[in-house]
């Protein structure tokens, strides 16, 4: 399946569960003492529901994480931001639960 498949599928299931979602599209993260700009790795989706904010990178299955997708999700980890990967099939009540 198509990732942008994949992708439409979760954002629906998202606001089925009454998330709201954010499809993001490639932009730029400036970190604070940083001089160095991040303008590719930002994860596909940001959903937030009553407080909460979850930061989700798309992969079909079979496909990992771009280094600087890891490096972002390490600077969101940084931050105190959550993020997760969800890959097709996933349960995304479990991934939104850890």
């Amino acid at each position: 399946m198509l990732e942008s498949k994949v992708q439409r599928n979760l954002i629906d299931h998202l606001n089925d569960l009454g998330w709201a979602v954010l499809r993001l599209h490639p932009s730029e993260l400036h970190i604070p003492g940083k001089k160095k700009v991040m303008k590719n790795g930002l994860p596909d989706i940001l959903a937030f529901k009553k407080g909460q904010l979850v930061f989700i990178e798309v992969k079909r299955k079979g496909k990992t994480f771009e280094p600087l997708q890891y490096i972002f999700a390490k600077a969101l980890k940084r931050f105190g931001v959550k993020s997760l990967v969800y890959r097709d099939g996933d349960d995304i009540v479990a991934l939104l639960a850890d």
